[in-house]
């Protein structure tokens, strides 16, 4: 059902009556068609995160504010909390320590009802640094860490693939500036944009 109706609303863009303003009106389109397919599939989400220094806890929120603009319904709360997620996906970050996750979010993985998270994804992020406040020397290091496995998302997300939980296949790294912060510049920004492609993706599998 949720399929038809968004078809149809794509289809007002293919109508010759439309074709002068094209450029526009595609864009309005598919701004109302992105918000009416989120509000109509009610989704549910939960961020979790641990934080040392309060950067991760800023990027978890920023990807809670994005989701809620998004009209998803979501819960936010730190590993610490031990609360049991729920809901359609979930979103779980932490801290590059020593190359690795902090225990705490490694124990919350592994307590994650697996039967359950087996077929709803599962979204890792971290904090990695100290990087370079320049914006270019800092790109070039956030592509190796993208490649990389000497991270926190890269091993929760190696984790997941043994624990048998389905993990979604990009990872966000956000670059922090100094040992205990600040966030680079652009980071919240970045993870507002990869939530928006998270939901993206689940868009275009209805």
């Amino acid at each position: 059902m949720v399929a038809v109706l968004v078809g149809q609303i794509s289809a007002l863009i293919r109508e010759s009556r439309f074709r002068g303003r094209l450029p526009t009106l595609s864009k309005q389109v598919y701004l109302f068609e992105r918000q009416f397919f989120l509000k109509v599939m009610n989704l549910k989400g939960t961020v979790v995160y641990d934080s040392i220094h309060g950067n991760t806890k800023q990027i978890a929120e920023a990807i809670a504010e994005q989701l809620r603009s998004d009209a998803v319904d979501v819960e936010l709360f730190s590993v610490k909390e031990r609360k049991n997620p729920s809901g359609d996906f979930l979103f779980l970050g932490s801290p590059t320590r020593g190359s690795r996750p902090t225990k705490s979010s490694v124990q919350f993985l592994e307590s994650l009802d697996r039967s359950y998270w087996s077929s709803h994804p599962v979204v890792l992020f971290d904090t990695v640094g100290p990087f370079s406040k320049d914006e270019t020397k800092r790109e070039k290091w956030l592509e190796v860490a993208e490649k990389g496995t000497k991270n926190a998302a890269a091993k929760l997300q190696q984790l997941c693939n043994e624990c048998g939980i389905r993990s979604y296949p990009k990872v966000l790294h956000s670059a922090v500036t100094g040992f205990f912060g600040p966030l680079a510049p652009d980071a919240t920004q970045r993870a507002k944009e990869f939530a928006q492609q998270f939901l993206e993706s689940t868009r275009t599998k209805v």
